[in-house]
């Protein structure tokens, strides 16, 4: 929407994704961890109805609700949730196209996802990324987002989760994709 500012596709994924209100923060993220370089993404948003971001490490991260609530205690939050299978494969894939995930399919990493959950040592060694290797944990959808609605002032009335519906539109017949289901 025109009236909402979103910081521009120029910055790249740091700039979609600064994970500022996170303790672990992915490496295109470091450079927004100072408060006034994180407000500097939003610096032509002036004028807008409303401005904000796209971090989804916010959901897995246990801090982030609490201090994005301290912070801007009226905020309107907005959560696209996708398949959580769906979402842990894609993840699976992303990281592996990092070079980062070693293990050959997509088994074998939730395989090893309890040895990996809160385990110091793998924390310490991936430190940035240890929530991109939590496959299973980080699709635990009314987990995390009850840490959102636990710290909303305005009850659910702030907290507006919505599910991606994927393929629905090409299939919705003549007259039934307006705005509701775009």
């Amino acid at each position: 929407h025109p009236q909402i500012f979103m910081p521009p596709n120029s910055l790249g994924v740091a700039g979609k994704e600064p994970s500022y209100f996170c303790d672990l923060v992915p490496p295109w993220a470091t450079q927004y961890r100072d408060r006034d370089a994180y407000l500097s993404l939003f610096e032509n948003g002036r004028g807008r109805l409303a401005v904000g971001e796209g971090s989804t490490n916010y959901l897995v991260a246990p801090e982030s609700a609490r201090r994005i609530r301290a912070q801007y205690p009226d905020a309107k939050i907005l959560m696209i949730l996708r398949h959580p299978v769906a979402r842990g494969h894609s993840l699976y894939r992303y990281i592996c196209g990092w070079g980062f995930e070693d293990a050959p399919t997509f088994e074998k990493p939730l395989a090893r996802e309890a040895g990996r959950l809160g385990n110091a040592r793998f924390i310490k060694e991936w430190q940035l990324l240890y929530h991109a290797f939590l496959y299973y944990q980080s699709g635990l959808y009314s987990e995390h987002g009850g840490r959102f609605f636990a710290v909303t002032s305005g009850g659910a009335s702030t907290l507006h989760p919505c599910v991606r519906l994927a393929g629905l539109l090409a299939r919705a017949p003549d007259g039934l994709a307006g705005p509701a289901l775009a």
